[in-house]
């Protein structure tokens, strides 16, 4: 075997460590979602199990007059726990998306400026530069006037 075999050995066994360890690290991230996930649900099921529980001990103690408003104030209670553990659920899930593309957009613009003329690139950085300064200043801007 050429030194150059030998080498290209190595180069490919290395890579082939590096995606086994990739592969892994995400195995375990999707474990510890998935753990997560179950955790969140068992909370929220705890909750509804606890104001189920003290509705009917609330119904059994009350007057017939007021037991309408105990489970109005049950159902009050129930929508409120869903409705966060959902509304969490989805805030995470776009907050994932979002980071996502901006990952991507940036892998694409490392790529695209490592085959760009120095010329080209540094005149395309002092554009953004600016870009990016304009935005900061009109969003700085947005914000005192609201909070006029």
């Amino acid at each position: 075997m050429t030194d150059n075999e030998t080498q290209q050995q190595r180069v490919e066994t290395n890579g082939r460590g590096a995606e086994n360890k990739e592969q892994g690290a995400s195995g375990i991230a999707r474990l510890a979602e998935k753990a997560s996930a179950v955790g969140a649900i068992l909370v929220v099921l705890a909750g509804v199990g606890a104001v189920f529980v003290l509705s009917l001990v609330a119904l059994g103690t009350v007057p017939d007059g007021q037991k309408s408003t105990v489970v109005a104030a049950a159902f009050s209670v129930l929508g409120t726990i869903v409705g966060a553990y959902f509304g969490v659920r989805v805030g995470a899930a776009g907050k994932e998306r979002a980071e996502a593309a901006q990952q991507a957009t940036s892998i694409r613009l490392e790529e695209m400026a490592a085959v760009a003329p120095k010329d080209e690139a540094r005149e395309a950085l002092k554009r953004a530069d600016d870009r990016i300064a304009q935005t900061v200043d009109a969003q700085s801007g947005d914000r005192s006037a609201s909070v006029l």
